[in-house]
């Protein structure tokens, strides 16, 4: 897994470099769209980025929000929240599992590389703590009560590609790792769901951010 993250770190860095000059004018909209960020000082920033990956060895879809301050559009720092749900295919006797929500909040720091650039490269890295709890589903679709809960620390490192479409709003494309502390949940018969690595895992991430660049 390590191995494919950089490879797709790789490819979105080979993206942003190489996509500077070619990038489309939008039929005469060069001057509102498409901009490179300007070197201005600090400035306050935030955004929302939808991610894609897997918990144990099953889909799953979550959203990352970040609120933070741009310092000269070379570096990134303030915090986030992540929030992931996930239905596993495992039964155990009588239930479904259902993988109810990760959260986490801590912070984060993200240098930028190409930051004059209409295509700049961040390297975001979050540190933060959460949770994972495991819920039952009965052959019904009835929510039972929670059964087995956990405390994670997180590091997520990744690359996204950065599209300054206006002074006020980029783009966000780019791949996330996830390493977390011992994940292992159990259900109510003592069979273990979601082994201790079940939530590291490679994320596909897109999204925007507000704030002046």
């Amino acid at each position: 897994m390590k191995k494919i993250f950089a490879l797709l770190a790789a490819a979105f860095i080979t993206l942003s470099a190489a996509g500077q000059d070619d990038m489309p004018d939008f039929s005469g909209f060069e001057s509102d769209m498409i901009k490179p960020a300007s070197d201005n000082g600090v400035h306050f920033c935030g955004g929302v980025t939808y991610d894609l990956g897997f918990i144990g060895e099953n889909a799953a879809l979550g959203c990352t929000g970040v609120v933070g301050a741009n310092f000269y559009n070379k570096l990134r720092v303030g915090g986030y929240f992540n929030g992931m749900l996930g239905i596993s295919d495992y039964s155990s006797r009588y239930y479904d599992d259902l993988y109810n929500v990760y959260g986490g909040i801590g912070g984060f720091v993200s240098p930028r590389l190409l930051p004059d650039k209409k295509v700049s490269i961040n390297i975001p890295v979050k540190v933060g703590c959460g949770f994972i709890s495991l819920d039952g589903i009965d052959s019904y679709g009835n929510r039972n009560e929670e059964i087995d809960s956990k405390t994670v620390f997180a590091v997520t490192p990744g690359v996204m590609m950065e599209i300054n479409f206006c002074r006020f709003f980029s783009m966000l494309v780019g791949v996330n790792f996830m390493i977390t502390s011992d994940a292992t949940l159990y259900n109510d018969y003592g069979d273990e769901t979601l082994d201790k690595n079940g939530l590291n895992r490679i994320m596909f991430s897109i999204g925007g951010i507000f704030g002046k660049h």
